[in-house]
């Protein structure tokens, strides 16, 4: 009985293992299309931000970006690829 016991618990974290292995990275074929340490712009207010971190979630391509508010102070936030833009705001004048 004892055995058995010990090839049940063998079993079941060798299932816990491979199964955090596998989903701990990208699909193959596929990459962050930002790098860590480029700037970058969030799209609702053109805010620039940091990549400090790229982080792939439940299906999903993050950053862990840093940015500074209006009053200076730095704060950290974890942004979805599709709500980055790469370049900066355009600045058209007005005529």
């Amino acid at each position: 009985m004892k055995q058995l016991v010990k090839l049940f618990f063998i079993a079941l974290s060798l299932f816990i293992s491979q199964s955090c292995s596998i989903l701990g990275g990208l699909p193959d074929g596929e990459g962050f299309s930002y790098q860590v340490g480029e700037i970058v712009y969030y799209k609702p207010d053109n805010m620039p931000m940091l990549i400090e971190k790229q982080v792939y979630k439940k299906n999903e391509k993050k950053y862990d970006v840093i940015f500074k508010n209006k009053d200076g102070q730095l704060l950290y936030n974890t942004v979805l690829e599709e709500e980055l833009l790469a370049s900066p705001p355009a600045k058209r004048a007005r005529i």
